[in-house]
């Protein structure tokens, strides 16, 4: 049965309340939003990180994250970053950590942009293998990182660079709806191709500017992917940024017999 969680609210300070809230709409897990500063790796702890209410977590590292950075030392802090919250998953039962896949920096031509891991793709995938194998090796089989799409319609090598990622069973797929569809569901085929490494969903509703909108309404087929969800045994992540909105998507849900 496909498990429903939430993200962390900006309007509730701390996981408990973020735990009760999910626990009250009947939700299984949190996923902590590690960009806000109570959440940061150096202050959760394994008793912090530990099931409460019957709820449990998964952690988002921050959007802004970027080990393939060229610089050596800004590469190698985000790196520790990275598998430092591996590890303190492993170690506290957390089963997944997402990543936004970053596209990096881009230079301004006439008429185009040249993203700088498209043109030196030797030293990118060079970063990506130090990362897989660090994030693997902090990983030791009790945590799945997750690469969640962001970038399909920018940065052209971003399948192959997912894939050698995937090359390694410690890493799988987030598939972000409401990205997707503002990127016109460019990511879509890549990730139905490889639909048995797709083990988490952040389901929000979006139009062709917006995304993070509740559900029941938008550019999202939420039936089509909820029915994806459950046959591959995927969480959903409920990913709207308000109490209000999340409200509203959970009860659009029940409204489909997607949660009880």
């Amino acid at each position: 049965m496909t498990e429903f969680g939430m993200p962390t609210l900006v309007e509730l300070p701390s996981l408990e309340e973020n735990a009760r809230l999910a626990a009250a709409l009947g939700l299984k897990f949190v996923e902590i939003n590690m960009n806000l500063p109570m959440y940061q790796a150096h202050r959760l702890t394994r008793e912090r990180l530990a099931p409460r209410d019957g709820v449990y977590f998964t952690l988002h590292l921050d959007e802004g994250l970027n080990p393939f950075d060229f610089n050596p030392l800004v590469r190698e802090a985000y790196l520790r970053t990275a598998e430092n919250t591996v590890w303190l998953a492993a170690e506290s039962g957390v089963p997944c950590v997402n990543l936004h896949m970053p596209e990096g920096v881009h230079f301004k031509l006439p008429g185009r942009k040249v993203y700088l891991f498209d043109e030196y793709r030797e030293e990118y995938r060079a970063s990506l293998l130090a990362f897989r194998e660090r994030m693997a090796r902090a990983a030791d089989g009790r945590v799945t990182v997750l690469v969640e799409n962001t970038c399909f319609t920018r940065l052209r090598g971003l399948p192959e660079a997912l894939d050698t990622l995937l090359e390694s069973p410690a890493f799988a797929l987030t598939y972000d709806a409401g990205h997707d569809a503002c990127d016109g569901f460019a990511a879509a085929e890549f990730y139905r191709a490889h639909e048995g490494r797709v083990k988490h969903v952040h389901l929000h509703q979006a139009n062709e500017t917006t995304c993070h909108l509740p559900l029941g309404a938008g550019r999202v087929d939420e039936g089509g992917l909820l029915a994806r969800a459950e046959n591959g045994g995927m969480r959903v992540v409920i990913e709207v940024k308000s109490r209000e909105g999340l409200e509203r998507s959970v009860n659009a849900l029940r409204e489909r017999n997607a949660i009880a």
